[in-house]
C-alpha cells in the first residue's frame, strides 16, 4: 500500500475510535439500553479501530521517518493519544461495571467529556499543522 493509502486508511479509523470514545463518554447520560448496546458497539467496532489506528499511526511514523527527523510534534500526538487511549479503558470500564452491578455512572461524565473533545482537537491540530 500506498503512504496516502494508508494515512487515508488512519485517518478513517481514528474517526471512528474518536466517534466511540465521544459516545462512550456521553453514554451515562442516556439511561435505558444504551449503554449495552454501546459496550457490543465498542466490542465490535470502537475497539478494532482503535487498534488499526494505533498499528496505522506507528507505520506511518517509522515510514515517513518522524521519530529520528527532529519532529517533536509526533511525541506530543503520541503522549495526547495515549491519555485517549486510557480515557477509552476507563470509560469502557465504569460502564461495563456499571451495567453489571447497575449503579448509575454519571460521576464525572461532563469533564471527561470535554477532555475528550479537547484531546482529539489537539491531536487534529498537532497532525495537520506540524507547529514543531
Amino acid at each position: 500500500m500506498t503512504l496516502l493509502s494508508i494515512k487515508s486508511f488512519h485517518i478513517v479509523l481514528a474517526i471512528l475510535w474518536g466517534a466511540g470514545v465521544l459516545a462512550l463518554l456521553m453514554a451515562p447520560q442516556v439511561p435505558g439500553k444504551t449503554s449495552e448496546q454501546l459496550l457490543r458497539w465498542t466490542a465490535r467496532v470502537t475497539t478494532p479501530a482503535m487498534l488499526g489506528a494505533l498499528a496505522s499511526g506507528l507505520w506511518l511514523t517509522v515510514a515517513s521517518g518522524w521519530f529520528l527527523s527532529g519532529m517533536f510534534w509526533i511525541f506530543a500526538k503520541i503522549l495526547i493519544v495515549l491519555a485517549v487511549l486510557a480515557t477509552h479503558g476507563f470509560q469502557h470500564g465504569a460502564l461495563l461495571r456499571a451495567s453489571l452491578s447497575k449503579t448509575d455512572p454519571r460521576s464525572s461524565t461532563v469533564r471527561n467529556l470535554g477532555i475528550g473533545a479537547v484531546a482529539f482537537a489537539s491531536i487534529v491540530v498537532l497532525a495537520t499543522m506540524k507547529p514543531f
